[in-house]
């Protein structure tokens, strides 16, 4: 198990090298379009200094990028298989299908943090952003590329059956831009509290909002918010990966494997 991660490890690499112009782009546009926003946000507001709103936007959107990549790795992996017709061969393998496809997104994923770096260094230029790093931000980075991943694995189950994601994936990124800037941590009493504990089940969110706390406002590391990142991470990664092998097995089981 461990040296197929490796292995896939090794394939990202290659073609991240091989292709460098894919990951230049990726930065670049992620890059500006977040630049983009920031100076949306000034000529509507009027202000030239956000403080720490600027940093909880930087957070924001660091993890909406990060969480995106994570998501669209499984179903884009299977839709682009599937095109070039290799899909079946990938279940002749000796290796469950659901951990090919799982060291495949991990190790496309851990790649991407070094965009993600290079990123979040080019917007706190850009920016003047004020955000703070340390040791503690890995765990709950940790936890959110898990509950992504998870999710990733769901919607990759669907393109099993179907192929063609062309409508689905965008909207579920939206739906995430939403999860990763709406400032749970601040509904505090309330109706307002109740939907936020209840968002602490939702993929991702314990996590980014201790990102948040963490990078942006510079609260120290709280035990308990790192347990339901935790729980969130490990709970939607099991999901994930139930949920692909269960399709993994339909689609055999019916011959749609070879459908299109």
């Amino acid at each position: 198990m461990i040296r197929l991660l490796y292995i896939e490890l090794l394939r990202t690499l290659a073609l991240t090298i091989r292709y460098p112009a894919n990951f230049a782009s990726s930065l670049f546009i992620s890059t500006l379009m977040f630049y983009g926003l920031f100076m949306g946000a000034q000529y509507l507001s009027g202000q030239e200094v956000f403080g720490e709103n600027l940093n909880a936007m930087v957070v924001g959107w660091t993890a909406w990028v990060l969480a995106t990549k994570a998501l669209n790795k499984p179903p884009l992996a299977i839709q682009a298989e599937a095109d070039t017709g290799v899909l079946e061969s990938v279940f002749l393998s000796r290796y469950k299908v659901w951990w090919i496809f799982f060291c495949r997104a991990l190790s496309e994923t851990l790649v991407d943090i070094v965009l993600i770096v290079i990123m979040v260094s080019l917007i706190v230029w850009l920016t003047g952003s004020e955000v703070s790093f340390s040791p503690a931000i890995a765990f709950p980075i940790a936890m959110l590329l898990l509950a992504g991943i998870g999710m990733g694995l769901i919607v990759g189950g669907v393109a099993l059956q179907v192929k063609r994601l062309g409508a689905m994936l965008p909207s579920l990124q939206m739906l995430l831009l939403l999860l990763m800037f709406t400032p749970f941590e601040n509904w505090t009493s309330g109706a307002d509290r109740v939907i936020a504990v209840a968002a602490m089940w939702m993929p991702m969110v314990p996590s980014v909002v201790m990102l948040r706390g963490l990078m942006a406002f510079n609260t120290p590391f709280d035990p308990i918010l790192a347990v339901y990142a935790a729980v969130n991470g490990i709970v939607w990664m099991a999901v994930g990966l139930i949920v692909f092998a269960k399709m993994a097995q339909r689609v055999k089981a019916k011959g749609l494997l070879a459908g299109y």
